[in-house]
């Protein structure tokens, strides 16, 4: 196998087609025929299957490809550290950040590993979990830092605690459930909610309403951003479920909701098959200390 042959077998799979993907890796189509088949040879199984509606990965394609854009981004990465490190620079971290730790613990914990290593390279991305774990399996990413536990993982991640996460309902300081001293699912559900859009967030709120023999609130808006769930808690009436911190000093809050609060498990992600490098177990060293005790 090399590099090529790697890039070309995951044009060919993204683009369900050879002349599609001859045409994106810039070759003819018989000089991509050639390269899938030398691959194909070098692994010894067959990758892809034509049909009349188009090319299909194999069972062993579909593993082939999964291994061949983490190859692909490994070698992306390798080159550029030794580039740095040519240029005297100590070398790169890439951090996927939940949106709810964006104002505070990340920013310390940034700034104390460059003033210990000033010649490094940070990139820190607001990622949701769904998009986090596929940059992590393929390479792209070193960390995550999420608060959904180890266990909705897929194979290959390792879950690493930091520390507990109270959630809670909130309401704004003018809600009529705001001062109620109990209030029940029937209650919830009659209210207008911001939710947010995510897999892991549905299928918790299903469940929670659920379990009170509740449907999901009619009335409902569903956005990918905590920051405006919390804006439309605070001064458009709605509720929502949100982490205790990020409502610290705020005009809400918490409702006397049935099995609230919550805790969960702010912690880290990370492959199970790379020991971190030295650079991010600094890191990770300076975000316990914001942390505090797990």
């Amino acid at each position: 196998m090399d590099l090529r042959q790697l890039r070309h077998f995951i044009a060919v799979v993204e683009q369900g087609s050879f002349s599609r993907a001859a045409q994106q890796v810039h070759l003819t189509q018989p000089a991509l025929t050639r390269s899938i088949q030398a691959l194909e040879d070098a692994v010894g199984v067959l990758l892809l299957d034509r049909t009349s509606s188009g090319v299909h990965s194999t069972r062993a394609g579909q593993a082939m490809y999964q291994h061949a854009k983490l190859m692909i981004n490994e070698a992306e990465r390798a080159r550029h550290e030794v580039r740095l490190a040519a240029e005297g620079l100590g070398g790169e971290l890439t951090l996927a950040v939940g949106e709810m730790f964006m104002d505070h613990h990340i920013h310390r914990a940034v700034a104390r590993l460059l003033a210990e290593h000033d010649r490094v390279s940070v990139t820190v991305r607001q990622l949701f979990i769904e998009e986090a774990v596929p940059l992590l399996l393929d390479g792209q990413v070193d960390l995550a830092l999420s608060v959904v536990p180890a266990m909705r993982m897929q194979t290959g991640l390792m879950f690493q605690a930091l520390a507990p996460v109270p959630f809670a309902v909130f309401a704004g300081a003018g809600h009529p459930l705001a001062a109620a001293p109990a209030v029940t699912m029937a209650d919830l559900t009659r209210q207008r909610w911001a939710m947010l859009d995510r897999p892991h967030a549905d299928d918790f709120m299903a469940r929670y309403f659920a379990s009170g023999r509740q449907a999901l609130p009619a009335a409902t808006v569903r956005v990918d951003s905590l920051a405006l769930m919390r804006a439309l808690v605070l001064h458009e009436g709605f509720l929502a479920l949100l982490p205790v911190d990020m409502m610290v000093g705020r005009a809400a809050a918490p409702v006397a909701a049935p099995d609230m609060p919550i805790v969960r498990q702010a912690g880290l992600l990370y492959r199970s098959d790379a020991p971190l490098r030295p650079l991010a177990d600094r890191w990770v060293a300076h975000l316990r200390e914001g942390f505090g005790p797990t």
